[in-house]
């Protein structure tokens, strides 16, 4: 995947209702086309996207469609209950498509948006291969997988990344990144740009000063350790924490 996404923080920044599909649209293809055509992907593409549902349930008491339990989900795992696209809900394969075709389990779940890709002329022909073909199902949905979750990323930004450690060397390797010097090939050709080298991220641990070290023994022996042996357990002290404790809770709880 590629760098450059930002964590959202506050549930106002949430893209708004309708950027995904919903599940019974009055005309089912046309509302899949418009949703995704706007991301830049195309028939083929939605097929094969919509093939993850061979994966997981839905429950009709947070979607409003589906079974409350089926014979596939009634004993989990996990939280029994609701309706699945297939029958081994857990594995990832093209049971999805086929399912769909043959429509005869009447426990397995089939949304108008799931019918429209054998409805649908053109989906139709995408649907189809990937009920025969399991293997270019998976080349065609890791492709369209990819390039929806990197819609919107930032790919080296101008404005760099912004790191906690080492952030002389990034911002120096971003400048080298972005201000490549020319090299020349073994043809002579003519210099030719540097490949792209990505950010190192560093997860060293940085070691106390010496000057904390003496303070942190310094208070540590002044509540009666010491480097030979364990701090004695105060147990008025240990009292005093719990009431602290629990009288923090009932403000909380109080409000």
């Amino acid at each position: 995947m590629k760098y450059g996404r930002v964590d959202i923080t506050a549930p106002e920044q949430c893209p708004p209702e309708g950027r995904l599909p919903d599940a019974g649209p009055r005309l089912p293809a046309e509302h899949l086309r418009e949703v995704f055509y706007r991301m830049g992907l195309d028939d083929k593409e939605i097929v094969a996207l919509s093939g993850a549902h061979t994966l997981g349930r839905s429950r009709p008491d947070r979607s409003g469609w589906g079974k409350p339990e089926t014979k596939y989900t009634k004993d989990g795992p996990g939280e029994p209950g609701g309706q699945s696209w297939t029958a081994e809900w857990l594995k990832f394969d093209n049971s999805y498509f086929k399912d769909i075709k043959e429509q005869r389990d009447q426990e397995l779940l089939v949304l108008p948006t799931d019918a429209a890709l054998f409805d649908d002329p053109s989906f139709k022909v995408y649907a189809e291969k990937y009920a025969e073909d399991q293997e270019a199902f998976f080349k065609d949905y890791a492709e369209a997988h990819a390039k929806l979750s990197n819609l919107g990323a930032k790919f080296d930004p101008p404005e760099g990344f912004s790191l906690d450690d080492d952030k002389g060397a990034v911002a120096t390797e971003e400048k080298a990144v972005a201000d490549p010097a020319p090299t020349s090939d073994t043809n002579g050709a003519g210099p030719q740009p540097e490949p792209f080298v990505a950010a190192k991220y560093s997860y060293k641990k940085r070691e106390l000063s010496d000057t904390m070290k003496q303070k942190i023994r310094a208070e540590y022996e002044g509540l009666g350790g010491s480097p030979n042996k364990p701090m004695k357990s105060n147990y008025f002290l240990n009292i005093m924490i719990v009431i602290a404790g629990l009288a923090f809770l009932t403000s909380l709880a109080g409000n």
